[in-house]
């Protein structure tokens, strides 16, 4: 479909998602994610922190936490996309239809406005033309 001109787009067309409306929505599609990188970054910190310290059987143990928390953001993200696919799937169905509803919307406001606007340069002439008619009737009579 070829591009519309903007005055058939409709306000909720043109906003789009910000970064942190994306953000938050993607923490409530996966709430187990975050968890599992919160936990990885805390033992990461906790791990330099034995490291600086100079206590290498704490600075291990942060270490395998960091692997632990690790596999289960990577566990989290794989049940995450297994479990909730077929709902995603559903939901990008949904709003690809709404998209498309949307785009037909738009395109019929188009063809209106082009409808209308060739309704007025048809009067426009017609207007003309009959000015023009009043003006050689004038002369022919004069």
């Amino acid at each position: 479909m070829a591009s519309l001109p903007p005055s058939s787009k409709s306000p909720e067309e043109v906003v789009q998602e910000s970064k942190y409306e994306r953000l938050t929505r993607k923490f409530r599609q996966e709430p187990l994610v975050p968890v599992g990188l919160v936990a990885t970054c805390a033992a990461l910190f906790g791990a330099s922190v034995a490291i600086r310290k100079g206590n290498q059987n704490s600075a291990n143990k942060y270490f395998r936490w960091r692997i632990y928390a690790q596999g289960f953001t990577v566990v989290a993200m794989v049940a995450g996309s297994v479990f909730y696919g077929e709902a995603r799937a559903e939901e990008k169905q949904k709003k690809q239809e709404a998209e498309r509803l949307k785009s037909q919307q738009a395109r019929e406001r188009w063809l209106a406005d082009l409808d209308a606007y060739e309704e007025e340069r048809k009067a426009q002439i017609a207007r003309r033309e009959a000015r023009k008619q009043a003006r050689q009737a004038r002369e022919q009579q004069s």
